[in-house]
């Protein structure tokens, strides 16, 4: 009877695999037996990407088990890959293939075929095809050109983005200008206006404000724009309290600085200044933040309104006795200024003083003064310490100046 001689087939098994991309598809274990010459079996495993696109990397792995060592792999592909057909030897039971596929302007099937020889020159093949995609297009950065308008102190950011992401502008300011808050250009495109101010209105400021651009899926770009905001002119005996920012979060501290345009008496003494805002914001003094003149510099510095003056310094009060006082529904702080060795002055303008202040609740606030509450709490003297005197126009609602608060959560 004849023998029957059996020849063990190879199992070559292909599995789809990411390798070098975002997305990965696995199809499983294929067997299909493959005869040789030898007598034989092995098998054999391949992984190829399951979202190949061109332009980016892939990973193709072969397996083999069984058959016995030295293995040579060939890869043959039909297209997508350069070159074409890559021959390997290997020492153990693995391989893995890295190659950049070529770019494809639509879907492609491709075709791999796997040829393994053992040291026995027994071999098995297997064809497997994926899709090559084309590859994602490079985000491109987004563009920004700044015009400054030096009436207005503004700055329009025309902003550019092909991708048509969402693009986050942030302006960085150079000293003397108050912050300003980011702006986003939706959908990629549009334009932006940033309005800016002095931090000291009566002195005005000027500098170079540069924008940063950020598209959000690693685009940047960047402009920027020269500024000069002049002076505001403060209106005769009138009193002003002006914040440094116009919108601040819950709890930061935010500088309120009094101006007083030329009163109208002789001024030596800042008798009183009693700063209000409404009861429900939370308004509170931050200690040890009273500073006589412009911000900046020590408590007791000569500057601002004072320096025509020229006082030899200051009798200020205890910080502790700077105390909120809740009163028809305002919360109002109390200040004073009495220079030392200073004269009447005819002519008195600028900054009399400056602290800084926190709120507790979100909301929209209104800074103002209040003159009298059982006794005068706004007014100033001369060198008589009597009559008071008091500033005719104590709205702190003025042109050029932004006297109200947002407070964010």
């Amino acid at each position: 009877m004849a023998r029957l001689h059996i020849l063990a087939g190879v199992l070559l098994a292909f599995i789809a695999l990411a390798a070098g991309c975002r997305e990965t598809l696995n199809v499983g274990t294929v067997a299909v037996p493959t005869w040789d010459n030898a007598g034989s079996a092995f098998t054999v495993s391949v992984t190829v990407p399951g979202n190949a696109r061109g332009g980016q990397q892939g990973n193709f792995v072969v397996n083999i088990t069984g058959g016995t060592a030295p293995f040579e792999v060939t890869y043959a592909f039909n297209a997508g890959v350069t070159p074409r057909t890559t021959t390997r030897n290997i020492a153990g039971r693995s391989d893995t293939l890295t190659t950049t596929f070529d770019d494809v302007s639509s879907d492609t099937p491709v075709s791999l075929t796997v040829t393994v020889k053992d040291a026995n020159n027994r071999t098995g093949t297997r064809t497997r095809t994926f899709t090559l995609r084309p590859g994602a297009a490079p985000n491109a950065n987004p563009t920004l050109v700044a015009t400054a308008d030096d009436a207005t102190c503004t700055i329009a950011v025309s902003v550019t983005d092909a991708d048509g992401n969402d693009v986050v502008v942030t302006p960085t300011v150079p000293a003397g200008f108050a912050a300003v808050a980011a702006q986003t250009a939706t959908g990629g495109s549009g334009n932006l206006t940033f309005t800016f101010a002095a931090t000291d209105p009566a002195s005005g400021a000027s500098g170079t404000v540069t924008f940063a651009a950020d598209d959000g899926a690693g685009g940047t770009g960047a402009a920027s724009a020269s500024l000069n905001c002049a002076a505001v002119t403060l209106a005769a005996d009138t009193l002003y309290a002006v914040p440094s920012t116009n919108t601040v979060a819950v709890g930061t501290p935010v500088t309120i600085t009094v101006y007083t345009g030329d009163p109208a008496n002789a001024f030596q003494y800042l008798a009183g200044v009693r700063v209000i805002a409404a009861d429900t914001s939370g308004f509170q003094y931050v200690d040890n933040t009273f500073n006589v003149g412009v911000p900046g510099g020590a408590a007791g510095d000569v500057d601002g309104a004072w320096t025509t003056m020229a006082p030899t310094g200051f009798l200020l009060p205890p910080d502790n006795f700077i105390q909120e006082t809740n009163t028809t529904g305002q919360t109002a702080i109390d200040f004073n200024v009495t220079p030392l060795g200073g004269s009447d002055q005819a002519v008195f303008e600028g900054a009399l003083f400056n602290f800084q202040a926190t709120f507790t609740t979100a909301g929209t606030y209104q800074l103002g003064f209040m003159q009298h509450d059982i006794v005068d709490n706004t007014y100033y003297q001369d060198h008589n310490l009597g009559p008071n005197f008091f500033w005719s126009d104590i709205t702190n609602v003025h042109p050029g100046f932004t006297t109200s608060i947002t407070v964010t959560p």
